[in-house]
């Protein structure tokens, strides 16, 4: 499985678990980000971004983000109970 893109000091195994992940199936292709201190650590991209596995994954490839606000309104919701605004069990 090719890897494109780079890893900065002490995040290069990424690269590996990237190419595990898409090399035996479990993603069909997938970008990595991670920032440190303001600075971009981490921009790794392998596999395809399509199902008929033609079109390779770049760095701006767009995805569906699923299930993102949950912490959030999950953290809302906790803080409210522990300011005492809010009940868990109220409807």
């Amino acid at each position: 499985m090719t890897v494109t893109g780079h890893a900065g000091h002490g995040y290069e195994a990424l690269e590996g678990i990237l190419a595990t992940l898409v090399g035996d199936g479990h993603e069909t292709g997938a970008g990595l980000s991670v920032w440190s201190g303001g600075e971009e650590v981490v921009n790794l991209c392998a596999g395809w971004s399509d199902a008929a596995l033609t079109q390779p994954w770049q760095p701006d490839t767009l995805v569906h983000t699923y299930s993102t606000s949950k912490p959030f309104a999950a953290l809302a919701a906790l803080t409210a109970v522990a300011a005492g605004e809010l009940s868990l069990d109220e409807p």
